[in-house]
């Protein structure tokens, strides 16, 4: 599966685990958080709090850590503050990698013909576009659509060197395989509370399933037996991860084969945790 290229908003994840009381405990104490970090989340499409128990939702930043440094919002556009910044001062700013529709915008607050603007270097607009910064930055981003953000632009900048991403968007994607935190925890509360050999929980990802997460938990705990489905919500794919003894296994199905069939009807058909390990 593409991450890129896929469409779907979100993926519903079943989770099993079984094992000796001690390590599902343990389990339980990683997975769970009062409240995940709301920074990681996607708020438009997702409702971070768990249905009626808000104390029970998977966070997945205490799996895979996510380093402090990431935790970056942008105050304008500081991605293509970044990718000047990163180009070289010497090349021209139609050849700096920025896009097009971007470029139209930057060369309007400069009022450069096309003879001129064409001439730019990277370092010569860098340098002059503090002198045409404007105090009210809302209006200066009506008029023209954009407003670069350097000193967010220079925090990506580093990141990038040192973690291989811009922000958490990024970082998240690489190690969790979705770019925010899970959402909409719903658990089974009679493996939930107490001593107890199982856990049960569902949740939803966005855009796809967080097997990284699924592959260190494994890890973590080699002596559990875990059994993931997952289903994509305009039903396109799903797939299954199993683990257990230091092994993992995972496998996706494109819909109408088989085995898509069969992960869809035996757990996704049926009531919420009916079907347990």
């Amino acid at each position: 599966m593409n991450k890129s290229n896929n469409r779907c908003d979100y993926v519903c994840n079943k989770f099993f685990a079984k094992g000796e009381i001690s390590d599902i405990k343990k389990l339980k104490e990683l997975m769970f958080s009062e409240n995940a970090e709301l920074a990681l989340t996607h708020e438009k499409l997702f409702n971070q709090f768990n249905k009626g128990f808000e104390s029970h939702v998977v966070d997945f930043n205490k799996i895979i850590p996510v380093p402090n440094e990431l935790h970056v919002a942008s105050r304008g556009n500081a991605a293509t503050a970044q990718v000047l910044i990163e180009a070289d001062p010497a090349e021209l700013i139609v050849k700096s990698g920025v896009a097009p529709y971007t470029l139209d915008y930057l060369q309007k607050q400069f009022s450069m013909d096309d003879a001129a603007w064409k001439k730019m270097t990277v370092g010569e607009f860098i340098a002059n576009y503090v002198m045409l910064q404007v105090v009210d930055e809302s209006s200066h981003s009506k008029k023209f659509g954009v407003v670069l953000d350097f000193e967010t632009g220079q925090k990506y900048a580093d990141c990038f060197k040192k973690y291989k991403a811009p922000n958490f968007y990024g970082w998240c994607l690489n190690h969790w395989d979705t770019p925010y935190n899970a959402c909409d925890t719903e658990v089974d509360l009679d493996t939930f509370f107490g001593d107890t050999t199982e856990l049960a929980c569902k949740f939803d990802t966005f855009n796809y399933a967080p097997i990284p997460i699924y592959q260190a938990l494994s890890e973590q705990f080699p002596n559990v037996d875990f059994r993931i489905f997952y289903l994509a919500c305009d039903e396109t794919f799903a797939g299954i991860y199993t683990g257990k003894n230091g092994f993992h296994s995972h496998e996706e199905f494109e819909e109408d084969t088989a085995c898509y069939q069969f992960v869809v009807s035996q757990e996704f058909n049926t009531p919420f945790l009916m079907n347990k390990p």
